[in-house]
């Protein structure tokens, strides 16, 4: 994710995308088959904090399924001795939500700032969220953004 924040309410929207992938069409019950062979499903998603489902839903058939896979899965044998496996191009949708609050905050800072400075820790106590921040947090002008990435943790005010 990478974008810049102009005001003072976070854009959640800003987060919202769709990544092209790779999945292979079969009927519902092989499945389980795709995902035990390759061992997990595709790996485009490991940065995300909250994982988009690996198999997702054929719209015009109710009995096949798409799984999401690697495009250097599709050669593979698990998938190639399938007899009704289709590989097609899929869009999955990203929300805020799947990613992490560093990876928001890290968004809206600066490029020269290192990763490791992002946020070195919170706590929530109440309705009180406390973050460590370094001294750049406090130039940067966004300090009203930083509470708000934090909002999913409950009555933070």
């Amino acid at each position: 994710v990478s974008t810049q924040s102009t005001g003072k309410t976070l854009d959640r929207e800003r987060y919202s995308i769709s990544i092209p992938c790779t999945g292979v069409e079969v009927p519902a019950k092989q499945c389980s088959v795709i995902l035990k062979g390759l061992r997990g499903g595709c790996s485009m998603f490991n940065e995300c904090q909250y994982k988009p489902k690996y198999v997702i839903n054929c719209e015009n058939d109710n009995d096949r399924k798409v799984v999401l896979i690697d495009k250097q899965h599709v050669s593979s044998s698990v998938i190639t001795s399938m007899k009704d496996a289709k590989i097609r191009e899929v869009s999955v949708p990203l929300t805020y939500k799947n990613w992490s609050a560093a990876q928001i905050i890290r968004s809206f800072l600066s490029e020269c700032i290192p990763d490791t400075d992002v946020v070195s820790g919170f706590e929530i106590v109440g309705h009180i969220a406390h973050l460590n921040l370094k001294d750049f947090h406090e130039s940067s002008g966004i300090n009203a953004e930083y509470g708000q990435v934090y909002d999913w943790a409950g009555d933070i005010r």
